[in-house]
């Protein structure tokens, strides 16, 4: 993101969601069944630089009703929330999204010090 910018990362974001579909599913569903990987190590080390994004426009968590109502927000479990982590879900009202971010003080102190960063999203 350093070389390309902001908006080059935007932009894979949307290309690699808008292939998520049809015969790419399929594709990688028969893949994992030939060699299944499970993913583990939740949180990752203290000194990684991860940045995961994970969640599906598909799965609209204000739809599930298990008895006591609707819900009104969507959050992680706890080991989901380590520093990097961010999870994208369609929100209770039409057309919005609600994001949860999980940083670390010293990431958001990072980004609140970073001039360049500030400047970008106040565009």
């Amino acid at each position: 993101m350093l070389e390309r910018g902001v908006g080059h990362a935007a932009r894979k974001m949307n290309d690699h969601v808008a292939a998520q579909g049809g015969e790419a599913v399929v594709k990688t569903v028969k893949s994992w069944v030939r060699k299944p990987v499970l993913f583990g190590g939740f949180p990752p080390p203290k000194r990684s630089t991860v940045v995961m994004i994970a969640s599906s426009h598909r799965h609209n968590v204000y739809d599930n009703d298990f008895g006591w109502g609707k819900p009104i927000a969507a959050l992680s479990g706890t080991i989901e929330r380590f520093d990097g982590n961010i999870k994208l879900y369609p929100a209770a009202a039409d057309g919005g999204i609600d994001a949860e971010v999980c940083l670390a003080p010293e990431t958001m102190q990072a980004m609140e010090d970073d001039a360049e960063f500030l400047e970008t999203i106040s565009m």
